[in-house]
């Protein structure tokens, strides 16, 4: 059985909530794609701060209804 954590990013610049996600145990982390419909760190950025920072494994959802292609593109690199 594996355990997925759900995991909100935080609103504004400070990387310190983050930190909160090493202490999760769980073995993958969720991290939402603007929740609660609020300016927050892109999910991408924050799954990858994650993986680096934390060594967790994550998964992040994206929303690309207001992208194109090449927007979608861009962030996933």
């Amino acid at each position: 059985m594996q355990i997925v954590a759900d995991f909100s990013p935080p609103k504004g610049t400070d990387p310190a909530p983050l930190d909160e996600a090493s202490r999760l145990d769980a073995d993958f982390i969720s991290v939402n794609y603007s929740p609660g419909k609020s300016a927050r760190v892109n999910s991408a950025i924050a799954a990858a701060w994650i993986k680096q920072n934390a060594g967790k494994e994550v998964i992040f959802s994206l929303s690309t209804r207001d992208m194109n292609r090449i927007a979608a593109q861009g962030l996933l690199l």
